[in-house]
């Protein structure tokens, strides 16, 4: 009886696995029966079962003219509030967030970056009158102006972000939209190699934000300060090594709970 319940398990955790792996496909866009079997390694008939069982959990949908599959409505819903999806992150890095606020006084962000959008997961506010918050990112063109999302950017291989790129519309005085995206690869390489970026009015005129690269999440994230120039210009200095070893240790916390990356199942 022990043998069958531990075979039993082994058999769960490969279908989730392989589920987990076909919904991957379909995001990829990926949608045909046959391409998801084989990119998954699978045999038609077992793909067909599994996206069967998830269409019938409203994770998929089938088009039976096309004969394609689609993530379905739960899918959707699920990742329709980021703030739930990716609880995880943000529990992870909460201590560390409280930490920074008592340290600086200023308002302190978590961001995450999906597709070419930066998603604003928790705001600390800073504890001062004026202070600076920022959170319209709902823009209909990727906007690279501010430290966070150019330190969310700077995350992305070289094809997905070479893709971002295609949504910039920014052009300098000669109307050259290239040019203006070289200079940005530059400015990405640069941050990429640093891990972390300074800004100083690009955003909100009259503020300054600092932002960390946080490693091993399966999307872009950062950790920022954002506060009032007169004020915090001063002490970038001071806060810089700060912030940075904050992002860090948020990082290892991430390895360190295995919330980075989904593994095959022993067999």
């Amino acid at each position: 009886m022990k043998l069958k319940s531990i075979s039993d398990t082994q058999t769960a955790y490969k279908s989730i696995f392989r589920a987990a792996k076909i919904l991957t496909c379909l995001s990829d866009g990926k949608n045909s029966l046959t391409e998801i079997a084989e990119h998954c390694e699978l045999n038609k008939s077992t793909a067909s079962r599994l996206l069967t069982a998830l269409e019938k959990s409203n994770m998929v949908i089938r088009d039976p003219l096309h004969r394609k599959y689609f993530l379905g409505y739960l899918v959707n819903r699920l990742v329709g509030n980021p703030k739930t999806t990716h609880l995880n992150l943000i529990t992870l890095s909460a201590d560390e967030m409280n930490n920074l606020s008592k340290i600086c006084g200023e308002t302190v962000v978590l961001d995450i970056l999906v597709g070419v959008r930066n998603i604003r997961l928790h705001t600390i506010p800073g504890v001062h009158n004026i202070r600076v918050y920022d959170d319209n990112y709902d823009l209909p063109s990727l906007d690279i102006q501010g430290a966070a999302i150019k330190v969310l950017l700077s995350q992305l291989d070289k094809r997905e972000l070479n893709l971002a790129m295609n949504y910039i519309e920014r052009e300098d005085a000669n109307n050259n939209r290239e040019l203006v995206k070289n200079k940005i690869l530059s400015q990405l390489t640069r941050i990429r190699e640093q891990g972390y970026d300074i800004s100083r009015g690009e955003r909100i005129a009259g503020a300054v934000g600092i932002s960390a690269a946080i490693r091993g999440y399966y999307l872009p994230a950062a950790l920022s300060v954002l506060g009032v120039e007169s004020r915090f210009k001063p002490r970038i200095p001071e806060m810089l090594p700060v912030i940075t070893a904050s992002a860090n240790r948020i990082s290892m916390n991430l390895q360190k709970h295995h919330y980075s990356l989904v593994t095959s199942p022993t067999p």
